[in-house]
C-alpha cells in the first residue's frame, strides 16, 4: 500500500484489492467524485476496517495541514489509536465524538456547515484562498465519517438537514461525507 499510493492524487483512497485475472490489483475510490459515499453492511463485517483503510491511505498521501477529519463513530477511540491521530494533528480542526453522544453529534456536524458557508463566501469574494503569507492555498479536505447512519434516519431534523448540506457540498469545497450502515431488507 505504501508504494502504490504514492502515485495517486490526493482524493484517492484505497478501497481493497480486486482480482485480475491471477493477479491482485488495489482498487482505488475517488472521494471527489464518489461523495457522499455509504459502506453498508452487516455487523461484524468489517466497515470500520474500510474506513481504518480510507483513512490511513488518505493520510500516506496528506500532510495534517490539507486533511481533516470528523469523526463520528461507536468505535472512535479504536479508529483514534490505530491511525495515530491524537499525535498526528489530524483532528485540530473538528472533533471526533461516540455516536451515542447526540449532543456532541450535532455540534461537530455544526462546525462542518459553519466550515462549509465560510468557504463559499470566501470563494463567493476571493475566487480563490489566499493564506497570511499572500500564496494562493487549497482549501484542507475535510472527510466527515459517520458511523451507523441508520441510527440517524428518524433522529431530529436538525442532524439529517445538516448531513443532507454536507453530502450536496460543492466539490471545490473540497468536503467529503462517508457513512456506514447496516443492511436492512
Amino acid at each position: 500500500l505504501d508504494f502504490s499510493t504514492e502515485f495517486r492524487s490526493e482524493t484517492d483512497a484505497v478501497l481493497g484489492f480486486v482480482e485480475k485475472s491471477n493477479m491482485q490489483q488495489i482498487q482505488y475510490v475517488d472521494l471527489k467524485q464518489y461523495s457522499p459515499m455509504m459502506i453498508v453492511g452487516e455487523s461484524r463485517i468489517g466497515k470500520t476496517e474500510l474506513v481504518i483503510s480510507i483513512l490511513d491511505s488518505m493520510m500516506k498521501k496528506s500532510k495534517p495541514r490539507y486533511l481533516q477529519f470528523a469523526i463520528i463513530d461507536r468505535d472512535i477511540d479504536e479508529i483514534i489509536d490505530r491511525l495515530n491521530l491524537e499525535e498526528s494533528g489530524y483532528l485540530h480542526k473538528f472533533a471526533s465524538v461516540d455516536i451515542s453522544d447526540r449532543r456532541s453529534v450535532y455540534e461537530t456536524l455544526s462546525e462542518v456547515v459553519e466550515e462549509i458557508n465560510r468557504r463559499k463566501l470566501l470563494i463567493e469574494r476571493f475566487e480563490k484562498v489566499v493564506t497570511f503569507k499572500g500564496t494562493i492555498d487549497q482549501f484542507a479536505q475535510i472527510i466527515v465519517i459517520l458511523d451507523q447512519f441508520d441510527n440517524f434516519i428518524y433522529s431530529r431534523f436538525e442532524i439529517i438537514e445538516m448531513l443532507r448540506l454536507i453530502a450536496k457540498a460543492d466539490p471545490s469545497l473540497n468536503v467529503r461525507l462517508i457513512m456506514t450502515s447496516r443492511k436492512h431488507e
